[in-house]
C-alpha cells in the first residue's frame, strides 16, 4: 500500500509526462485544424464552381425558350428536362467533372428555367474525424426573355508561359520531401481553367450568328510572345487545341503581351462594328505565376516613396604616365543613401532633388498600358497564381536544369501583387488563386462577369 501511496506521490510531483502528452495533443489539434482549414477552402471552390454552373446552364435554358419558345426535345437541342447531365457535356476538364451533376426544370407557369446542381468530393484530412465526403447542392433560376446581343465582347487572354508553369501549384508541406499528392502543374491547371472558361462562353448561343458576338485573342508568353501558341484576335473562342498547345518554357516578361494584346483590342471594334453595327466592350484577363525577371531598374518621379535624387558632379583622378589625370562625370546622389525610408521623413536640403522609386522597367512598361487600356474603357482582370512562398517540385522544368525544387519567398508574391493589383480595372477585378481550384474559380468569377454583361435577358 504503502508503495501504490509512492508512486501515486513521485507522479504528481513530475509533472514531465504531462507537458509532453499535453504538448502532443496540442500538436494533433493544430494539424486538425489546419486540415480542417484546407478541406474548408476546397467545399468553398467547389460551391463557387458549382454556383457558376448551375448560372451558367439556367440562362442558356432560358434563352433556348426565348428563342424557340418551346422546351428542347433532344439533348443535340438543349438540356433537357429531367434529364441529368454533368459538367463534362458543357465541356469543362476539371478534375471531379462528371461527378458535377445537374438537371433543368422549366416552369412555364413562372416563365423561367431552373436549375440544380449536385455533386461530392473527398475529404482528405478530416477523413480522421469519419468525414469520408462532403456533398453540396447549389440552384440558380433565369427567368425566360429575348436575349439582347446589344453588347457583343472583344475578350484578350495574356498567359504566363514562363518555365516556372512547369511547377506544382502547391508547395511542399513541412517535414516532406516531395509535393502533396493532390498537387498539379501550373501549366495544366491553367489549361484547365481555360477550357472551362470557353466552356461558359461557348454555352450561350444567340440568334443565328451566335459567336459571331465574341472575339477573342491569347497572348501566350514567357521573355518575349510565344508566337508558335499566341493567337491573335478572332471570331468565337479558342479550340481546345490551341489552349492544350501551351508549354512553358523562359523567363517572364510582361511588356511585350500586353503591348500586343492593347494594340489588337484597340483596333478589334472595327471588326464589330462591320459585323454588327455595335462597339463592343472590351476585357483583358492578365494571368501570371510570378514576377518579371528580365528588365532593368528604372527610376520613375513619384510622391510619397521617402527616396530622393539628384545629379551631381564627381571628379575621378588617376596616376599615369607619371601625373595625375583628372576628370569630372556626372552622378547620382540618393537620400537615403540606403534606399527609402519606411517611415515619413522631411526632403532633403539643398537643390535638385527629385522623389522617386526604381521599378523594373518591364513592370513599369506593364503598369503604363494597363493604365492606357483602363482609360480607353477595357476592363482588365488580372490573377496571380500559386504566389505563396514556400519551396515547389519544378517537375519538367527539372529535368532540363537539374533542380528538382524551387523556393519561392514572399518578396516574389509581394513584386507580383503590386504589378497586378495596379494593373486591375477595380480592387475585385484582381484575385489571388493559391491553387488550381482557386484558379478555376477565378477564371469562372471572370466569365460570369463577362456574360451578364454581354448578354441580358428582356424580361
Amino acid at each position: 500500500m504503502s508503495t501504490t501511496k509512492s508512486i501515486i506521490k513521485r507522479y504528481k510531483a513530475d509533472k514531465r509526462g504531462s507537458f509532453s502528452t499535453m504538448a502532443a495533443v496540442s500538436v494533433l489539434m493544430l494539424i486538425f485544424s489546419v486540415g480542417v482549414a484546407i478541406d474548408a477552402t476546397r467545399i468553398h471552390h467547389m460551391k463557387a464552381k458549382a454556383q457558376s454552373i448551375a448560372d451558367q446552364v439556367a440562362l442558356a435554358a432560358s434563352i433556348y425558350v426565348s428563342q424557340t419558345g418551346h422546351k428542347p426535345d433532344n439533348s443535340d437541342d438543349g438540356f433537357v428536362e429531367g434529364v441529368s447531365y454533368n459538367a463534362r457535356h458543357l465541356g469543362h476538364d476539371f478534375r471531379g467533372a462528371s461527378r458535377f451533376t445537374f438537371t433543368v426544370d422549366y416552369d412555364d407557369t413562372n416563365k423561367e428555367s431552373n436549375v440544380t446542381v449536385s455533386g461530392d468530393i473527398p475529404a482528405t484530412f478530416t477523413r480522421v474525424a469519419n468525414y469520408r465526403r462532403f456533398y453540396f447542392n447549389m440552384s440558380a433560376s433565369a427567368k425566360y426573355g429575348e436575349p439582347s446581343t446589344s453588347d457583343p465582347a472583344s475578350i484578350m487572354f495574356v498567359l504566363d508561359n514562363s518555365g516556372s508553369m512547369w511547377f506544382d501549384d502547391k508547395p511542399i508541406e513541412a517535414g516532406e520531401s516531395s509535393g502533396p499528392a493532390d498537387a498539379i502543374r501550373r501549366i495544366d491547371a491553367l489549361k484547365t481553367a481555360m477550357i472551362g472558361m470557353k466552356a461558359n462562353l461557348d454555352s450561350v448561343d444567340i440568334g443565328e450568328t451566335g459567336d459571331r458576338y465574341i472575339r477573342t485573342g491569347m497572348m501566350t508568353y514567357n521573355h518575349a510572345i510565344i508566337t508558335s501558341t499566341s493567337k491573335n484576335m478572332d471570331w468565337g473562342t479558342m479550340s481546345v487545341a490551341d489552349i492544350n498547345a501551351m508549354t512553358p518554357g523562359g523567363s517572364t516578361n510582361s511588356s511585350p503581351p500586353m503591348t500586343e494584346a492593347w494594340i489588337q483590342l484597340d483596333t478589334d471594334h472595327s471588326y464589330h462594328l462591320a459585323e454588327t453595327g455595335k462597339t463592343p466592350l472590351k476585357f483583358l484577363i492578365f494571368m501570371t505565376d510570378g514576377n518579371n525577371t528580365v528588365g532593368y531598374d528604372l527610376w520613375v518621379p513619384e510622391e510619397g516613396t521617402n527616396h530622393w535624387r539628384r545629379q551631381t558632379s564627381r571628379q575621378r583622378c588617376r596616376w599615369r604616365r607619371g601625373r595625375y589625370r583628372c576628370w569630372t562625370y556626372n552622378d547620382w546622389e540618393y537620400f537615403p543613401s540606403d534606399g527609402p525610408s519606411n517611415e515619413d521623413i522631411s526632403a532633403p536640403s539643398g537643390s535638385g532633388w527629385e522623389e522617386g522609386r526604381f521599378y523594373l522597367s518591364t513592370d513599369w512598361e506593364t503598369q503604363a498600358t494597363c493604365d492606357t487600356m483602363k482609360a480607353n474603357g477595357i476592363k482588365v482582370y488580372s490573377i496571380g497564381f500559386a504566389l505563396e512562398a514556400g519551396t515547389y517540385e519544378t517537375n519538367d522544368w527539372g529535368y532540363s536544369t537539374g533542380q528538382h525544387t524551387r523556393n519561392v519567398n514572399t518578396d516574389t508574391k509581394n513584386k507580383s501583387v503590386a504589378l497586378l493589383s495596379a494593373c486591375a480595372s477595380e480592387g475585385d477585378h484582381f484575385i489571388l488563386a493559391e491553387d488550381t481550384d482557386a484558379l478555376n474559380s477565378a477564371f469562372d468569377k471572370i466569365g460570369n462577369d463577362i456574360l451578364s454583361e454581354v448578354i441580358r435577358l428582356a424580361n
